[in-house]
């Protein structure tokens, strides 16, 4: 699948994955947990800075959204939107 991603979000892609090694790096976690343990420790992060985690995540929702639309050419749908965010269309 990622032959089919755009530059742009191709060039996302590896930025997410140098934080991600850099995580596990740091952490000792290894790989298959990687993803989960950093999302929990920037929840903490973000209870001691008071962002709202939540809201972060669902603009990031939006974004990754956006991005894909640009790169497929679609316009999200109720049904995208529910498989991106675990919810019911």
């Amino acid at each position: 699948m990622t032959d089919q991603l755009n530059p742009n979000n191709l060039k996302r892609a590896a930025w997410a994955d140098q934080a991600v090694r850099t995580f596990c790096t740091e952490t000792g976690c290894d790989h298959e947990d990687s993803l989960g343990d950093l999302l929990s420790d920037l929840m903490h992060w973000a209870d001691t800075r008071n962002f709202d985690f939540e809201a972060a995540l669902l603009r990031a929702t939006n974004h990754y959204l956006a991005e894909l639309s640009e790169e497929r050419g679609w316009r999200a749908t109720a049904e995208a939107v529910a498989k991106a965010t675990g919810g019911e269309a």
